[in-house]
């Protein structure tokens, strides 16, 4: 499948620390080769179809998965006090 990401997500990104947003870039590379594979701290979100999300210490990254157009959209990636409002 094919990594997309949002413009919020880009905009998230550049707020972090520079190798915390190039390990979730790597990290969202490897997922969306194969999304459905098991990953290790990546958890379905409960009420939403096909979101996910990647924990990295403090930092959560909200990933969807669409099968239709068979891309993983990366959506968000922020502090998890933030991250669920």
């Amino acid at each position: 499948m094919k990594l997309t990401v949002t413009k919020k997500a880009l905009r998230d990104l550049k707020g972090l620390p520079k190798d915390v947003a190039k390990d979730f870039l790597d990290r969202m590379e490897a997922i969306a080769a194969d999304p459905f594979a098991t990953n290790a701290n990546v958890e379905r979100m409960k009420g939403m179809e096909d979101a996910w999300r990647l924990r990295k210490g403090d930092w959560r990254a909200l990933y969807v998965v669409d099968r239709k157009a068979q891309t993983v959209s990366l959506e968000r990636v922020k502090h998890r006090r933030e991250v669920y409002r």
